[in-house]
């Protein structure tokens, strides 16, 4: 029904199975790239290519490479992501006047 090692019932909530897998092993996922970096994304890589079909985490293996990669940019980039002061402001407030 949750669809572990195929896809869940309903096709489209599949994103929301991947989210709530890369929440749970994000730590790890950290982890491993920060101290093996290459062979990481390499192995993430191969699942996501299929070479091997009956390989674990074939289905998620897309996310959990794009989802890889993401923090591989964060982990090696220079340049903090920061929201101006005033940017985040106008975004509160715009949201708390949204009509819902």
């Amino acid at each position: 029904m949750l669809g572990i090692t195929q896809l869940p019932i309903d096709y489209q909530f599949w994103y929301v199975r991947d989210l709530f897998l890369l929440v749970v092993i994000s730590p790890l996922v950290w982890l491993a790239m920060k101290h093996a970096r290459l062979v990481t994304l390499a192995v993430l890589a191969v699942l996501w290519s299929e070479l091997l079909p009956g390989a674990p985490l074939a289905a998620s293996a897309r996310s959990l490479l794009f989802f890889s990669l993401g923090i591989a940019l964060v982990q090696t980039s220079r340049q903090k992501l920061l929201i101006p002061q005033h940017a985040a402001l106008f975004l509160i407030l715009s949201l708390l006047e949204a009509p819902y």
